[in-house]
């Protein structure tokens, strides 16, 4: 799933009224699996298309997953990159679920995701066109768009 450029992130809406405990265990789930990715995608030099083309499939997986596993359906995401001083790029990702039985925004469910990473993990920072744009503008914003089937 290629990630397009965005103007506008969503508003966040609260949680589910689910049990804490369980809540709590899906996020620590989430967030061990956001790591893993990480360690495994940062572990040497890539070019920033391909970031972003393993992050798509990274947050296709994941919400393929969590559909499955919460019953939940997924309505739409944003991924924001930002510029923080000279080397490190701040990187955040809203995702929106809500409950199949309900369209009221209350029952959505929203899934936050946070991590860094150095612009030396980029073999091509000085001349990808996304990397430029980032540099001029600090911040970078992509919708999250539901997995193809």
């Amino acid at each position: 799933m290629p990630l397009s450029k965005s103007r506008k992130i969503n508003e966040p809406v609260s949680q589910p009224d689910e049990d804490a405990a369980a809540f709590q265990r899906f996020l620590d789930g989430i967030i061990a699996a956001w790591k893993k990715f990480w360690g495994l995608l940062l572990s040497g030099s890539i070019t920033f298309e391909e970031f972003l083309a393993e992050t798509g499939d990274f947050f296709d997986k994941h919400i393929t997953s969590t559909e499955d596993q919460k019953n939940l359906e997924y309505v739409g995401g944003t991924l924001t990159l930002s510029l923080e001083g000279r080397s490190s790029i701040a990187v955040d990702a809203k995702l929106y679920y809500k409950r199949p039985d309900s369209d009221e925004k209350a029952k959505l469910v929203i899934q936050e995701l946070k991590n860094n990473v150095t612009v030396d993990r980029f073999s091509d920072w000085e001349t990808s066109q996304d990397a430029k744009d980032l540099r001029r503008f600090r911040k970078l914003e992509y919708p999250i768009d539901a997995p193809e089937m």
